[in-house]
């Protein structure tokens, strides 16, 4: 428990390399490469939607185009979760593995 709380409060960048690094630690990784891929991916997408997203429409004047650009931003919102979700399945059951062999 201590250590699932000690990661709250690291970025995803350190959680990141820390778990690639256990991971493989064994030689027999739990992820694969093109795991980790979508997880840099998901990491870096999640800065453009948290910080530059709205920035992208809120100041389009018309109203018409406006909507057009944040629907556009919908879909491809929507697009990328569903991208992630196997993966954050896949990551969900693997933790709850690990917590399961330490309590």
């Amino acid at each position: 428990k201590e250590c699932m709380d000690n990661l709250r409060e690291k970025n995803w960048n350190v959680v990141l390399k820390e778990l690639k690094k256990l991971d493989n630690d064994n030689g027999d990784p739990y992820f694969s490469d093109d795991d980790y891929d979508l997880l840099d991916e998901i990491r870096t997408r999640r800065n453009y939607w948290c910080h530059q997203c709205y920035l992208d429409w809120v100041y389009i004047q018309d109203s018409g185009q406006r909507n057009q650009r944040l629907q556009r931003l919908t879909r491809q919102l929507e697009n990328e979760h569903n991208r992630a979700y196997k993966l954050h399945k896949k990551m969900q059951d693997h933790v709850m593995e690990v917590y399961n062999e330490f309590e």
